[in-house]
C-alpha cells in the first residue's frame, strides 16, 4: 500500500548524488582515471608492503617529523578519492624517495 504526503517534498540523498556524479566523472575522464589509478597503484603498494610502509614512515618522520598515513579509496565514497590524493600529495617529498614511481 502506498502512502501520499502531499504536503511533504521528499529529495534524493545528496551524498548518494555526489557519489554518482564523481563516479561518472572518474569513468569518463582519462585524466582523472589514469591519475585515480597511479594514486591506488601508489597507495596499495604500501598497503601490501610492511617493510616499504617502513621505509616511507622513516622517511616521513625525518622529513615531516610525523607519519601521514595513506588512505585507500572506497568505490561507495566519493571524497575518499579526495582524501586518497590528499595524502599523497601531503607524502610527496617521501614518496620521490622511492624513486621506483
Amino acid at each position: 500500500m502506498r502512502v501520499e504526503y502531499k504536503d511533504k517534498i521528499f529529495l534524493p540523498c545528496m551524498a548518494h548524488q555526489m557519489n554518482l556524479v564523481f563516479g561518472d566523472i572518474f569513468k569518463e575522464s582519462t585524466i582523472y582515471k589514469n591519475i585515480s589509478t597511479k594514486a591506488i597503484r601508489i597507495v596499495s603498494f604500501f598497503h601490501k608492503s610492511s617493510y616499504f610502509t617502513g621505509n616511507l614512515r622513516d622517511e616521513q618522520m625525518i622529513i615531516y617529523k610525523k607519519i601521514i598515513a595513506l588512505i585507500r579509496p572506497g568505490d561507495t565514497r566519493w571524497n575518499s578519492y579526495y582524501f586518497c590524493f590528499h595524502s599523497i600529495l601531503k607524502s610527496e617529498a617521501a614518496l620521490k624517495v622511492f624513486e621506483f614511481f
